[in-house]
């Protein structure tokens, strides 16, 4: 929707309609009766969430350039990383003291509500020059050039990222039960040392890039995180296991922001469109992991899922490597302006 939307209407609008559909939703939710309709709130949560993620990318899309856009994409994950320990919290907390099972999607309704509020006084970048690029164009004769490839292959890393990461989420803590039979509160807890590590790995992401070139701390990570993944599928003991998750979150999971943010740097003023589709790619990798995955387990048993996982970050770093070379070629045919 958000891409369809772009540039069609503004960024206040689009962040004040995510709002509304996510308020709706929870409202819906919590006087809701029947699976039915508990459905229909979720799709309506999980619909205006969707179109949050994309306009606030769009924002920092539009208001930052080159290496100061990488560190501020990072710094949104830290924040969906501490939203990820914070309102679990609340809610457990909450339900602890008896209060009703919807009660967390009511704590959540304070940031749609802050962020309707905030619309009505802060100023967002204009996407007049979205809207107009295609009657510029024109008037200059020119027609307006989309790099396909580049943005086709920086999509399919950012869908081949999320579905390793996705495999190894789904598939850890039952590789660890199965493997050395570990109980399934102990082999529950990989996730969370997978995520716990990558808040560290976001903090030091934004740190190194400050220093060195994003693309350097991108390729970087996926070295680390691709050797990684092929050391999980030898680990000789639980301990070994868990260590290794530990680096591999540390080093993998700041890539999705990277590659946004590069991504992102494709095309000129970053329309709003080539971010949102950036963001659906991503999500399609997302939703297609946990369908494969389970066929490939079923096929050749809870093993393969790591080799599954540790395949698809070898194949997110072949297409990185071949998208920065094309992009090197595309920059060195580009014409020098005429003094």
């Amino acid at each position: 929707m958000s891409f369809f939307a772009f540039p069609a209407l503004t960024i206040r609008r689009m962040l004040l309609a995510a709002s509304g559909i996510v308020l709706a939703g929870v409202a819906v939710i919590c006087i809701a009766r029947t699976l039915p309709v508990a459905f229909a709130a979720e799709t309506a949560i999980g619909l205006g969430v969707g179109m949050g993620l994309s306009t606030g990318a769009v924002i920092i899309a539009k208001r930052f350039v080159e290496r100061l856009r990488a560190v501020v994409f990072l710094a949104t994950d830290c924040a969906f990383s501490a939203a990820g320990y914070v309102f679990p919290s609340i809610v457990g907390l909450a339900l602890a003291a008896g209060w009703r099972w919807q009660s967390g999607y009511l704590l959540v309704c304070v940031i749609p509500a802050a962020i309707a509020l905030l619309c009505l006084r802060v100023r967002f970048p204009d996407l007049a020059a979205d809207r107009g690029s295609a009657s510029a164009a024109a008037t200059r004769s020119v027609p307006a050039r989309i790099p396909y490839l580049r943005v086709a292959l920086f999509g399919a890393a950012l869908a081949m990222y999320l579905a390793g990461q996705n495999v190894f989420t789904i598939w850890a803590p039952a590789y660890l039960h199965a493997q050395w039979g570990l109980p399934a509160q102990r082999s529950g807890e990989i996730v969370g040392t997978f995520f716990g590590a990558s808040s560290f790995g976001l903090i030091a992401a934004a740190l190194l890039v400050t220093r060195l070139p994003p693309r350097a701390v991108l390729l970087g990570s996926l070295v680390l995180a691709t050797t990684l993944t092929l050391l999980l599928s030898g680990a000789a003991t639980p301990a070994a296991f868990f260590a290794l998750t530990i680096g591999f979150g540390f080093c993998s999971t700041a890539m999705f922001k990277l590659l946004i943010s590069i991504g992102s740097e494709q095309m000129p003023d970053s329309p709003a469109r080539l971010v949102t589709f950036l963001i659906v790619c991503t999500d399609a990798g997302g939703i297609v992991a946990p369908a494969l995955s389970a066929a490939v387990v079923k096929a050749f048993a809870l093993h393969a899922s790591l080799y599954l996982c540790a395949a698809a970050y070898a194949t997110t770093l072949a297409i990185v490597v071949v998208a920065f070379l094309v992009e090197r070629r595309a920059a060195a045919a580009r014409p020098i302006p005429a003094a």
